[in-house]
């Protein structure tokens, strides 16, 4: 008789090829794209650009939060929870449908989608109330990622792993004219609302060969779409490479107003996913990576953003850190925590912590543990240091 698989056995396997196209992604991304590439910017800016915000964006304090649990499992207590400890902020992330046919059939999705707006509408009152702002991010665009040799785009190229991640609307405009709509009908119904905090086009883009709608001009036209409906809530735009640290050595600036560029923050990835796929059964043999004895510290964590920063003052650039975490049972994870926040409270950076509530795994509320899934019965080491920062916003 076969010994029964634990939930966490489930996960390691069924998020391995995940994230084993996501370094896949990363690696292609770390090649320079050159200018007018299928890899980048098709817009030239002028030399000295700098991007150009409005008063009340250029000087917004830095808010503090999370990203949202399943937004069709987010509860008012959820929110009333989370204002509770001091968050202002919510990158309020609307995934995947449950049937994931509805994410290849473009009515059917665009009909979830509206469904997802109405819920948000309804809590909109609610996060007023709670003073918290809210970030529109779409999670999962139009057609979702390829994800097996089966779907490859016609004449794409034979290496089913190269377009793993890919969006389909890079290749298949169909689904990057519906991307488009969306957007145009979230600006439309969402503009004027003071606490939107902005509209994140869409989450961790990977392109890693070329097609006829690269990664930066699917988001700029989303943007100009906006831009003719709301010309002033920002728009949130990720860089190549899942959102990578690395790819915003060549990342370019659009040529629009209050356009804000968003990182993701997970580095080194053996020590912030330890226990992941493979890495797994280091864990059961008791080999972990602690942080910063094995990683560098917060001397590593400045120097890798150096990349960011750099654009940052190049451009004049408002960034925003989307997503950060390490795994709650990686030695030092606390630590880790705090020396992200830190940097980017340095440099002037709005956060949202990965994520509230939607999964053990990188829930502050559970117990360190990798043997177990036991909530807290106290604050644990993460949640302190959350809560450390949640009290600096203002209300």
């Amino acid at each position: 008789m076969k010994n029964k698989r634990t939930p966490l056995e489930i996960f390691m396997k069924t998020t391995f090829f995940a994230l084993f196209t996501m370094l896949l992604c990363s690696l292609g991304a770390a090649e320079p794209e050159p200018k007018g590439s299928p890899y980048g910017p098709t817009v030239e800016i002028p030399d000295g650009y700098r991007c150009e915000y409005t008063d009340d964006i250029r000087n917004r304090p830095v808010f503090r939060g999370v990203m949202s649990p399943d937004v069709e499992k987010c509860t008012v207590k959820d929110l009333e929870d989370l204002a509770s400890w001091g968050a202002n902020l919510i990158r309020w992330q609307i995934g995947t449908p449950k049937d994931k046919k509805e994410l290849a059939d473009i009515a059917a999705f665009e009909a979830w989608y509206a469904k997802r707006l109405d819920d948000l509408e309804k809590l909109m009152p609610v996060f007023e109330r709670l003073g918290i702002h809210v970030i529109i991010d779409m999670h999962t665009p139009p057609g979702g990622r390829y994800k097996v040799a089966g779907e490859l785009p016609p004449g794409a190229i034979k290496e089913a792993a190269a377009f793993a991640q890919q969006f389909r609307m890079f290749s298949e405009e169909k689904y990057l004219d519906s991307f488009i709509r969306i957007w145009r009908q979230i600006a439309t119904r969402f503009k004027g609302r003071k606490n939107i905090w902005g509209y994140d086009l869409c989450n961790e883009p990977c392109q890693n060969t070329p097609v006829p709608f690269n990664y930066w001009d699917c988001q700029y036209r989303a943007a100009k779409a906006i831009r003719e409906i709301d010309p002033h809530t920002p728009v949130i735009i990720e860089s190549n490479g899942m959102c990578g640290i690395g790819s915003y050595a060549d990342m370019q600036p659009l040529p629009l107003k209050n356009i804000i560029y968003q990182v993701h923050i997970y580095i080194p990835g053996a020590y912030t996913h330890q226990g992941v796929g493979s890495s797994w059964k280091d864990l059961k043999a008791g080999k972990f990576i602690t942080y910063p004895k094995d990683v560098g510290g917060k001397r590593y964590l400045r120097s890798n953003l150096a990349t960011v920063r750099s654009f940052q003052e190049e451009y004049g650039a408002i960034i925003f850190c989307g997503e950060f975490s390490a795994i709650r049972w990686a030695p030092g994870a606390e630590k880790y925590v705090r020396d992200v926040i830190s940097l980017c409270e340095e440099y002037g950076w709005s956060w949202t912590y990965h994520a509230f509530r939607e999964s053990h795994f990188w829930s502050v509320e559970h117990e360190p543990d990798f043997n177990t899934v036991t909530p807290a019965k106290e604050d644990t080491p993460l949640k302190k240091v959350l809560l450390k920062y949640f009290s600096r916003n203002r209300r």
